[in-house]
């Protein structure tokens, strides 16, 4: 009887230390990420819910735009999320996904339908399971840093 826990336990731990890994990937190889966002200046828009901005290239010196560029969107109830601008699906830093609206975008390559809004940055119109690459954005009033 104490055998058999035992052997069912070990069983137990090899499956749980070796189970598949679901976690969402987003394909595109890391890169640095630093970029200092002001709302209260240059990057005013995003204070108005659902609105956008790309950066493709630092603006000053020790800035960092990731792979492919940032998007940064301004969600619901204040909430901002960035995401690297790479389609995951094309992994290439110059095939770039293109905001056409307030709630999603889109990459021409490979049409894919990717939504920005909620911060999932998961396709809409493919059964494909790469998502955009999110970053972190750390606010501190109208301070907006968005790193990896």
């Amino acid at each position: 009887m104490v055998r058999n826990r035992l052997f069912y336990g070990i069983c137990s731990m090899f499956l749980f230390l070796t189970a598949c890994n679901n976690a969402i990937e987003s394909g595109i190889p890391t890169s640095k990420v630093n970029l200092s966002l002001d709302l209260s200046m240059e990057d005013y828009q995003l204070t108005s819910p659902l609105a956008f901005m790309s950066y493709i290239r630092p603006r000053i010196s020790g800035e960092a735009t990731g792979y492919g560029g940032i998007l940064v969107v301004s969600g619901l109830d204040d909430q901002i999320f960035a995401y690297d601008l790479s389609c995951p699906n094309e992994k290439a830093s110059t095939t770039r996904i293109t905001p056409f609206d307030n709630v999603t975008a889109s990459c021409s390559t490979c049409n894919t339908l990717y939504n920005t809004a909620n911060g999932s940055g998961q396709a809409l119109n493919s059964t494909t399971k790469l998502v955009l690459q999110r970053y972190r954005c750390i606010r501190n009033g109208n301070k907006i840093r968005v790193v990896n």
